[in-house]
């Protein structure tokens, strides 16, 4: 017989997990696009807000996508209460997801579905070869103290699927060497913040802190 021993303090993580993923799946699946403010769910429409990044080549402009999976994993973590999440996306494609948002009736119809399905046909299955050796992704993250300080750090990786199956071979050889706890966890949390780094093709910049005003 093997048992597991668990400490009040992970019971209480393993129950806070379990309320944010049922969460989840009552507002994000059933209710639409979300954002996380003080660790509650709560509606926001796509597009809603644009910023400027810098990913390390100038200044991007990134819209609100609240449909993004970091806002449950985010906040799993690090903890954090309120979380945005944001995607560098066409300016026609922010235009579409804005319009989208608040005028839900014509872009579930059937006409649109039938003109969405015939163009999706159209599209590759998926990446080719060249594809995944050209592409790359880039991730740029801040965190704000209550009291104004800021912290940024901007991550540089592989193509995105490229970059999702090293992170998955890299987990997997931890759990192969009896690395891992039982339970649910993010990769982050059980290997903390620097094993992204181990990962071929992956580099991160810390930022160097800002202070609020005094």
């Amino acid at each position: 017989m093997e048992t597991t021993q668990r400490t009040d303090q992970q019971r209480s993580a393993d129950r806070r997990r379990r309320e944010l993923l049922e969460a989840a799946d009552r507002v994000v699946l059933r209710d639409g696009p979300v954002r996380l403010r003080d660790g509650v769910y709560e509606r926001q429409w796509a597009a809603a807000t644009t910023k400027k990044v810098d990913f390390g080549d100038g200044p991007t402009t990134v819209a609100t996508n609240p449909w993004r999976a970091d806002l449950l994993t985010a906040a799993h973590s690090t903890g954090i209460s309120t979380i945005d999440t944001y995607t560098a996306l066409p300016a026609l494609v922010r235009v579409l997801m804005s319009v989208a948002a608040r005028t839900p009736g014509v872009f579930t119809s059937a006409p649109w579905r039938a003109v969405t399905s015939a163009l999706v046909r159209r599209l590759p299955s998926g990446p080719s070869e060249t594809d995944l050796a050209k592409g790359s992704s880039q991730v740029w993250a801040q965190v704000t103290a209550p009291d104004g300080r800021q912290a940024t750090a901007v991550l540089h990786g592989p193509e995105a699927y490229e970059f999702t199956a090293r992170t998955a071979i890299a987990v997997l050889q931890q759990v192969l060497d009896s690395r891992c706890t039982p339970g649910f966890r993010t990769p982050a949390s059980e290997y903390g913040p620097d094993l992204v780094l181990s990962i071929p093709g992956v580099s991160r910049h810390d930022i160097a802190e800002t202070h609020g005003p005094h």
